[in-house]
C-alpha cells in the first residue's frame, strides 16, 4: 500500500547518512518514487556511484557497508519495504528504533545497493600505466 513520506519513516536516508557518516539533514529525501536518480546524483557529488543488486541468500557479501532493501517487520503492510545497512552478510543498523535487530537470514532481502568510489575519465590513470594489478 502506498503510505504518504510524514507517515513512514526515512529510513533510505538514514542508511545512507549511516554509511556516508553525514546528519541526515544533509542526505535527500528519499521516500519518493523516483528517488535513484536523486540518489545518484548526490553521490556523484562525493565521487561514489550507487550499485544496485539483487542479493541471493547463501552469495558471498562484500566486507563494506551497503544497503539492504528488506520487506518491513513492523509496517502493517511487509511490502511497504525497509531499508537496513549490512556488512558482508551481517545487519549491522535497523534505523526503526520499533525493530528487533536480526541477522541477514531475520530479514526478506529484495534488492541491495553498494557505494563505489569512482574517478572520473579526467582522472583515470593513463592506459598501460602500471597499478601494481596481474600481467598476462
Amino acid at each position: 500500500s502506498e503510505r504518504l513520506p510524514e507517515e513512514q519513516g526515512n529510513c533510505l536516508a538514514a542508511c545512507v547518512a549511516s554509511i556516508f557518516e553525514v546528519p541526515i539533514e544533509q542526505v535527500p529525501d528519499l521516500r519518493e518514487k523516483d528517488w535513484w536518480p536523486v540518489l545518484t546524483r548526490w553521490c556523484q557529488e562525493r565521487d561514489v556511484t550507487p550499485m544496485y543488486f539483487s542479493p541471493v541468500k547463501g552469495m558471498l557479501f562484500p566486507e563494506t557497508y551497503y544497503i539492504l532493501g528488506v520487506k518491513s517487520r513492523t509496517l502493517p503492510n511487509p511490502g511497504d519495504g525497509h531499508a537496513v545497512v549490512a556488512w558482508g552478510a551481517t545487519i549491522v543498523h535497523d534505523p526503526n528504533p520499533k525493530a528487533p535487530m536480526g541477522d541477514w537470514n531475520d530479514y526478506e532481502a529484495e534488492d541491495a545497493t553498494m557505494f563505489l568510489r569512482y574517478w572520473p575519465i579526467a582522472r583515470a590513470p593513463a592506459r598501460g600505466a602500471n597499478q601494481g594489478g596481474a600481467r598476462a
